[in-house]
């Protein structure tokens, strides 16, 4: 018989891909079970996309967004969602606890308090150092804090004063099509172009003002910008430059048949916080499974990964004219970072990582 896992969330699993990882990866090894807050349309996307997988909670979120369905959603969750999680967990039988985000951590570490389980961090949250402390006890009690990238292994040691360096699993898919050109809605207006897509929260704080200006010496590409954002920053973007097609929010993992046609995908983040500086964004495995070499910013999450293979480049995203170079040379040598990026990708077994965690307390 499987040994059973029990996987707690309080949000909805498309929103996380690194969840999904965890599905993809373990549902063949272990009984799966599953407590996540979900919409009745993803509820029974899910049950659909997983079938040997055990979806427990019901969802109580409406479909709709409806006035009256956002107070439901803000006031009603917290008391009602919160009770019903609880009292299945009591009642589910399990051999491994395994506490999906700091957020659901917090909601519930008072509930925990006598019970063995494991918890997957995936925000450092320095921008609210209140939270941090708040999730103080849970992370101590915990049987295990994981985390998805290196520093931050160090950085929460240090932090949530623990005897050990959390184990790192990088948010890399188990799952990817790995095929380019898929089929996708917008085909009619990526192909045929040399495409340099940024995928992600289009912001001020995130600023591709700079990237905009250098393509405008570079008219053989054309910036796709794939993600919804501020509405203010989009039309000031719109407003001044031409060379850029917006697609808005794809949901996952659809998104990804839009990243197949890119031909270079950009990483970008702001040197605020420690969370940024150390970076684990999902994407850079979105484009480095597909082979797309990489342009980003000069930050040590991405330095020692992107840089450090040679799958794309780091530069500083404040300076057009290194952008554009950075640019050029990707396109000029372009095979030999896009085997660098498909190298980098094969360098992770994902499986075997998440397989190592579960394996230590089952």
């Amino acid at each position: 018989m499987k040994k059973r896992i029990l996987l707690v969330y309080s949000g909805e699993c498309h929103r996380l891909p690194p969840f999904l990882t965890i599905l993809d990866a373990l549902h063949e090894e272990y009984q799966l079970k599953v407590i996540s807050y979900e919409t009745q349309k993803r509820s029974v996307a899910l049950r659909e996309s997983y079938p040997d997988v055990e979806f427990l909670a019901n969802s109580i979120r409406p479909d709709a967004e409806s006035f009256t369905d956002k107070v439901i959603r803000h006031i009603y969750y917290p008391i009602s969602y919160h009770r019903e999680v609880e009292k299945l967990i009591a009642s589910t039988q399990y051999d491994l606890l395994w506490i999906i985000h700091e957020k659901t951590l917090l909601e519930f570490q008072d509930f925990l308090a006598d019970k063995k389980y494991i918890v997957s961090f995936y925000e450092l949250n320095d921008h609210d150092w209140s939270f941090v402390q708040k999730t103080q006890k849970g992370a101590k009690n915990a049987e295990l804090v994981v985390c998805c990238e290196h520093n931050r292994s160090r950085i929460m040691r240090v932090w949530y004063k623990l005897s050990y360096n959390p184990p790192v699993i990088p948010n890399k898919p188990y799952l990817h099509p790995r095929q380019l050109e898929m089929p996708c809605p917008q085909s009619d207006v990526l192909k045929g172009k040399k495409i340099i897509l940024y995928q992600g929260h289009v912001q001020r704080s995130r600023n591709i003002d700079t990237l905009c200006e250098a393509l405008k010496d570079l008219p053989d590409f054309t910036l796709v910008v794939m993600g919804g954002g501020d509405k203010e920053y989009i039309d000031h973007l719109k407003a001044n430059y031409k060379n850029i097609v917006f697609i808005g929010f794809v949901t996952p993992p659809t998104h990804l048949n839009v990243t197949s046609y890119a031909h270079i995908g950009v990483v970008k983040y702001d040197h605020i916080f420690l969370d940024h500086t150390y970076c684990a964004p999902n994407k850079i495995w979105e484009y480095s499974g597909f082979g797309i070499p990489m342009l980003a910013n000069d930050l040590p999450g991405l330095e020692y990964t992107i840089g450090a293979t040679q799958a794309g480049l780091c530069v500083d995203f404040d300076d057009v004219k290194t952008i554009k170079n950075a640019i050029m040379e990707l396109d000029k040598n372009y095979e030999q970072y896009k085997a660098n990026a498909l190298s980098f990708y094969d360098s992770i077994d994902i499986k075997e990582k998440l397989l190592g965690v579960a394996t230590r307390f089952i």
